[in-house]
């Protein structure tokens, strides 16, 4: 991309965008005792963080968290039910002969299940189990997830790193779980040989700060993370349910500063993900990155 300013001033970017989708694990296509397994590893392992004390940027994330737990106990019990009326043929009739009660659970009727299997069939209920279960797996490294996404990222900047004379300045920019794959990536210190470039790290809309209390290795990521690039900026919403802000301190004049902005979005459309995508439209967050690729120092934030 070419961008002439209004002196004159000449710049070429090359803009480049990692993708990862494909390394995802998903349960959408996956058996209903397959996902009863994985629905109560993913009830354990979620629930916990609750009750625990959430910094102040974490509040509206914890607010939609509270709701994504409820949704997966409703799934996972209807998952249970679907299960029971499945293994129904082989439960044997003298359970069901015990008692009446025993009878209506053991053999559920026809009607319940269409309504089951209705529940469970809701596509906002099925893409948040499905959300769930991909941040989990992220977290818990299953399938080796987190190598195949370092080996992804760090690759592609491995060839910028081997072209260095046709790049003056490397930005990367993260959003959203991209930031925890982005941080995790940039604070291993060598993998099969990939070497990493100086560059300068912009995060949006990072859960970061959410996620390092659900597994305290993700705080060693990002102290990792910030010894191993120039510059790194955060920008952060406090209505923005699916975001925290970077859990880094302030060091003023230094590599880290954080910047809480507004995207102007009431608290129920930023419930339903309106402003987690939004900050690419944010004119404070456009100037960052611009001013960063033009940029030879340490940037000031305040002067934004």
């Amino acid at each position: 991309m070419r961008v002439v300013l209004g002196d004159g001033t000449e710049y070429w970017y090359d803009i480049r965008e990692l993708a990862w989708a494909d390394l995802r694990p998903s349960m959408k296509d996956v058996s209903v005792y397959r996902r009863l397994l994985r629905g109560a590893r993913l009830v354990s392992y979620w629930a916990p963080p609750l009750f625990r004390r959430m910094p102040s940027t974490s509040n509206g994330l914890r607010g939609w968290f509270f709701l994504g737990v409820i949704l997966l106990f409703v799934w996972y019990s209807a998952a249970l039910v679907a299960a029971c009326q499945t293994l129904s043929p082989y439960i044997p009739d003298w359970i069901a002969g015990l008692h009446p009660a025993l009878a209506v659970k053991a053999k559920p009727s026809g009607w319940l299940l269409v309504a089951v299997l209705g529940l469970l069939g809701v596509k906002v209920l099925t893409d948040g189990v499905d959300g769930a279960w991909s941040t989990y797996a992220f977290m818990a490294d299953r399938e080796s997830l987190r190598r195949k996404l370092r080996l992804r990222l760090r690759g592609m900047l491995s060839c910028f790193a081997n072209d260095a004379e046709r790049y003056r300045r490397i930005v990367l920019v993260a959003h959203s779980l991209g930031t925890a794959v982005a941080v995790d990536a940039l604070a291993e210190r060598e993998i099969d040989g990939f070497r990493v470039p100086p560059l300068d790290l912009i995060t949006l809309g990072s859960p970061l700060e959410f996620l390092a209390l659900c597994g305290p290795e993700i705080q060693t990521s990002v102290d990792r993370c910030l010894n191993a690039v120039r510059s790194w900026s955060d920008f952060y919403a406090p209505k923005d349910a699916f975001c925290s802000r970077v859990p880094l301190m302030d060091l003023l004049e230094q590599k880290f500063q954080a910047r809480q902005i507004s995207l102007g979005y009431s608290w129920f459309d930023s419930l339903i993900g309106r402003a987690h995508n939004a900050y690419f439209d944010d004119p404070e967050v456009l100037t960052r990155i611009l001013d960063t690729c033009r940029s030879t120092t340490v940037f000031d934030m305040a002067a934004h």
